[in-house]
């Protein structure tokens, strides 16, 4: 109960599996991920993962969808200082507009050609986010 005694809604221990699914995804980056070495491609679409399921489980809460209310901290007396506020926005900004929609405007990736055949000069294009 809160200080009005009224039940913590359930939108509290909905969200509160979501925030340790983000908390996991971020552990097994840090735990796995040598921010200082090289990685191939399927290494980097694994921590891709991690990172998509942290910022998606993070924001889940504070979105509203299929009937439910954006989760209201301030319930249980919980208020985000001005930094851990500006590193929500961003998360949830992150979501937005690459996770969850892959808009075109934020989207950056990189593209090359390789010669496919040694005797043609076909070649194959090559893209990399």
């Amino acid at each position: 109960m809160n200080d009005q005694g009224q039940a913590i809604p359930h939108r509290i221990y909905y969200s509160s599996w979501d925030f340790q699914q983000a908390l996991s995804a971020i552990t097994f980056v840090l735990e796995e991920c040598d921010f200082d070495a090289k990685y191939s491609r399927v290494q980097l679409r694994k921590f891709r993962c991690f990172e998509t399921t942290a910022i998606v489980s993070f924001s889940r809460p504070f979105k509203v969808g299929r009937g439910r209310k954006a989760l209201d901290l301030t319930a249980i007396g919980f208020e985000f200082s001005e930094d851990e506020e500006r590193l929500k926005s961003k998360v949830l900004w992150l979501r937005d507009k690459i996770v969850s929609h892959s808009d075109e405007e934020e989207m950056e990736y990189r593209s090359s050609s390789f010669e496919a055949f040694d005797d043609s000069g076909i070649r194959m294009p090559v893209v990399v986010n």
